[in-house]
C-alpha cells in the first residue's frame, strides 16, 4: 500500500471508519450483474469503506456534541460529510464516490464488493456479510474509485458458519431464520408490530462472532429504527 493510501485511510479512520478493503474494478465487474458494473475506465481500483463495532458511533456522538450537528439521518449525513471532505482534499487521487444508502442511477452491489475485497463472508443463515472480528456489527458505508493501491486482506479461507453450532437458528421469535431459508417477509411483519426486536435482532445478537463489539443500546435502537423505517416505506409502496 502506498504512503498516500495509508494517509487517506488514517484520516478516514479519524472520521470513524475502521473497515477498509480494495480490489481491482475488473475483478469486481466479473463478480456482479451488468447493472452493477462500473464503466468508468479512468480508474483501476475500487475501495470499500465501512465501520465495525461501536467505534463509528462514538466518533459520531463526539462530532454531534462538538458541532451541534442536527440531522434526521445523522449516520448517513455524517458519512457523506466525511467522504466529501476527504474527496475534496485528495481530488487528484479519489474519483467517483458511491454510498450504500443512496438510490442513485449509478449504483454498486455493496455485498458483492465486500466479498470481493475480503472484508467478510456471506452467512447462509443470517443473509448478511459477517466479519471475523466484528461479526454482524459492521456497516458498509461507501466506496470510491482510485488508481492507487490500498490494502487488501489475504481473504477468508472458509465460511465460519460451516463449523459453528448455529445458535442463530433457534432464537428468532417467529422462526424467520432456519437452516434452509431466511423468511424476510415473516421477519418484517413481526418487526412492524414493534415488539421485542426494537433495540436489537435476536439472531444477530446470538452470533458468536463479534460479541465484544455489540452495539450499545442507544446505537442499536437508532439503527433498528432506521431499518424499520425502510421496511415501512417498502410496505407502504407495495
Amino acid at each position: 500500500m502506498t504512503k498516500l493510501a495509508e494517509l487517506i485511510e488514517s484520516e478516514l479512520y479519524d472520521f470513524g471508519f475502521n473497515l477498509f478493503g480494495s480490489c481491482k474494478i475488473e475483478d469486481y465487474n466479473n463478480f456482479v450483474d451488468n447493472k452493477y458494473q462500473i464503466k468508468n475506465y479512468k480508474y483501476k481500483n475500487i475501495v470499500l469503506i465501512g465501520s465495525g463495532g461501536r467505534y463509528f458511533w462514538d466518533i459520531l456522538q463526539k462530532y454531534i456534541s462538538e458541532n451541534n450537528f442536527i440531522s434526521p439521518d445523522p449516520i448517513d449525513d455524517y458519512t457523506v460529510y466525511a467522504l466529501e471532505s476527504i474527496q475534496k482534499k485528495y481530488s487528484k487521487f479519489i474519483g467517483n464516490c458511491f454510498y450504500s444508502f443512496k438510490n442513485e442511477s449509478l449504483s454498486i452491489n455493496f455485498q458483492k464488493l465486500a466479498l470481493c475485497t475480503n472484508i467478510g463472508f456471506f452467512s447462509p443463515y443470517l443473509k448478511l456479510i459477517l466479519n471475523l472480528e466484528y461479526g454482524s456489527y459492521i456497516s458498509l458505508r461507501a466506496a470510491f474509485l482510485t488508481n492507487y493501491s490500498f490494502k487488501r486482506d489475504d481473504g477468508i479461507k472458509k465460511i465460519f458458519c460451516e463449523t459453528c453450532d448455529k445458535p442463530c437458528l433457534n432464537v428468532c421469535p417467529v422462526q424467520a431464520v432456519n437452516i434452509n431459508n431466511f423468511d424476510l417477509k415473516k421477519c418484517a411483519e413481526y418487526r412492524l408490530e414493534e415488539k421485542d426486536c426494537s433495540n436489537f435482532c435476536h439472531v444477530r445478537r446470538s452470533c458468536i462472532l463479534g460479541q465484544e463489539h455489540i452495539y450499545s443500546s442507544q446505537e442499536g435502537f437508532h439503527r433498528s429504527k432506521s431499518s424499520l423505517k425502510i421496511i415501512k416505506e417498502y410496505y407502504d409502496n407495495t
